[in-house]
């Protein structure tokens, strides 16, 4: 991460996003940005629909397989953990609301995906929703900075 730290408030040096494939993002600007940190669990799904038959899955196969060579993915390396993740760590600018970094936990709070991430940009990050829409929609439960730092400082 190229944030450079003041007093315990990120210091952003730009204000759009330049991904490198290290998974670093710069921030053009002069200005300060102070984060939150929330929690959250993935909400338990419950579909009512059948399972998809041998044709309809290998058709379903093809035809994803056809759009990726077309259309990039926006978190390739990911793009199959996303299922998997419990729970939901994600960093919000406090003034916008809007999410900066993301971490999915798996179901023994396991870091399995960090984003935006070398070629990953993220699925909170790639979105529109704001911390207040994360509150409507969500049972969040802020968290501590250092308790974000550790599990996306875990090597994946």
């Amino acid at each position: 991460m190229t944030f450079t730290q003041f007093a315990g408030i990120n210091l952003l040096w730009l204000s759009i996003r330049i991904y490198t494939r290290s998974g670093v993002y710069l921030r053009v600007g002069s200005n300060f940005m102070e984060t939150i940190y929330i929690q959250f669990e993935v909400p338990k799904s419950e579909s009512q629909t059948s399972p998809d038959g041998l044709l309809k899955k290998s058709l379903k196969k093809a035809i994803i397989g056809v759009l990726t060579t077309v259309i990039p993915k926006a978190n390739p390396d990911y793009e199959n953990q996303i299922d998997n993740v419990k729970s939901w760590l994600v960093e919000l600018e406090t003034d916008s609301g809007i999410p900066q970094r993301e971490i999915g936990l798996d179901d023994k709070g396991n870091t399995i995906l960090k984003m935006p991430y070398k070629d990953n940009y993220g699925y909170w990050t790639d979105n529109n929703l704001l911390l207040e829409d994360f509150k409507k929609h969500f049972q969040v439960r802020e968290i501590e900075k250092i308790t974000f730092e550790t599990k996306w400082n875990i090597p994946l």
